[in-house]
């Protein structure tokens, strides 16, 4: 007598494939794919832009930081104390997004 799982995995595996087979011969794959591929890239698209954003607030909070070491009268202590909330100020002086046409 099979096991519990094996039955499950199974009856999963055969559900699957009439549901495929039927979209295929119905022929409603080409929307399904589509309708798929457009939200993995608009997916993909979000996360890229997201990252671009990380690295832009990064290179501006760099920016900034090497701007206040050139201050003469701010130690390097109080360069550290202040540089952790550089990536808001960085944020605001360079701009609040990349793309928003992904949104």
């Amino acid at each position: 007598m099979p096991s519990t799982a094996t039955l499950f995995v199974t009856t999963s595996i055969l559900a699957t494939l009439i549901v495929a087979g039927y979209f295929y011969f119905t022929g409603q794959a080409d929307d399904v794919i589509q309708w798929i591929a457009e939200k993995y890239f608009k997916a993909e698209a979000k996360a890229e832009e997201k990252a671009l954003e990380k690295a832009g607030e990064t290179k501006a909070e760099g920016f900034l930081k090497e701007r206040l070491k050139k201050n003469p009268v701010m130690s390097n202590e109080q360069l550290n104390e202040i540089s952790g909330g550089l990536g808001d100020e960085a944020a605001k002086e360079f701009g609040d997004g990349i793309g928003k046409a992904f949104g």
